[in-house]
């Protein structure tokens, strides 16, 4: 197995079969294929699942073609009763269909067993891994991984996190939005922020629907440094934010007193709504609601103590 794949599933066995409710969901549309020879096209568009042995799909087909003969009435009760009385054979004819290795279904992830060694080397959100949950290498840290569910969520106030840091490490007085652009989750439409009023201690606040309004904001005042203007250690975003390097060293080096500076999360890794999908089609778990990106480009300023203050104090 490969040690650099993005996803980690645990899991007690290495086979896998779609949900009933995915299963459900085909035989429906087959149970209403005509002529059943349509049954072959409905299978082949379900392109996530592999398909076992032309044998099982004749056997679909035959199944498909006792449904029709057995349902010339228009009476929905009567029908209805035959829908019950073929769906069970048609979804153990879709399980061996559809049953397949685990790794074949999804080849960027990484599969271990609930007793695995491996697992040993790393460390997750909620401090210990669950079997059937999926999770996500964080993309600036190898070793620790979110749950798919929370991976956005996570991910976006960790980086909210290190900017405060470094602004704070390198002095900041205070931090103001100045410009922001928001794209919904859903609609993906930008929406302006007007700039707040500056606040007496860290905050933020994110508000989502499924809609179009997703309110963003961040404003931060501190109180007089204790040490010199610094580079905080370990910083996971730091090395990726050109204009965060442009910014710290300007202070560092040249004591600036104003700077103003993006904060971006424009990038899914990955991790999208169709992911989320594919793996409850599966019967695995995203670890609670999913919550997709939300685009987010803003502009910062950032007022620094000066060199002065720092002698007064």
């Amino acid at each position: 197995m490969k040690s650099d794949r993005q996803l980690l599933i645990v899991k007690s066995t290495a086979g896998l079969v779609p949900s009933d409710e995915a299963l459900e969901k085909i035989a429906y549309d087959l149970l209403q294929a005509k002529p059943p020879s349509m049954g072959r096209k409905i299978l082949k568009k379900t392109a996530q699942f592999s398909l076992a042995p032309a044998t099982f799909a004749a056997l679909l087909d035959k199944s498909i073609e006792l449904y029709n003969s057995t349902t010339k009435t228009n009476d929905p009760e009567a029908k209805g009763l035959v829908i019950e009385s073929v769906k069970p054979l048609i979804l153990e004819l879709l399980r061996k269909l559809y049953r397949q290795d685990i790794e074949s279904a999804f080849p960027e992830a990484r599969i271990v067993k609930p007793n695995d060694p491996y697992l040993t080397k790393l460390s997750c959100l909620n401090g210990q891994f669950q079997e059937n949950i999926v999770y996500a290498t964080h993309p600036r840290q190898s070793d620790f991984l979110l749950p798919l569910a929370e991976f956005h969520s996570y991910l976006l106030q960790d980086k909210r996190g290190e900017f405060v840091r470094l602004a704070s490490a390198l002095g900041a007085k205070k931090i103001e939005l100045i410009d922001s652009k928001i794209a919904s989750r859903d609609a993906g439409v930008g929406i302006s922020i007007p700039e707040p009023t500056t606040m007496s201690t860290i905050g933020g606040e994110i508000k989502a629907t499924n809609k179009t309004k997703v309110n963003f904001s961040l404003a931060a005042a501190f109180d007089s440094p204790t040490n010199m203007p610094t580079i905080p250690q370990n910083l996971r975003w730091f090395s990726q934010e050109p204009l965060w390097q442009a910014m710290a060293e300007a202070r560092v080096k040249h004591w600036v007193n104003r700077f103003k500076v993006s904060f971006t999360y424009a990038q899914n890794f990955g991790i999208t709504a169709n992911l989320e999908a594919k793996i409850s089609d599966f019967g695995l778990q995203s670890g609670g609601s999913f919550s997709s990106m939300q685009k987010i480009e803003q502009e910062y300023l950032v007022e620094f103590f000066s060199k002065s203050e720092y002698k007064n104090n």
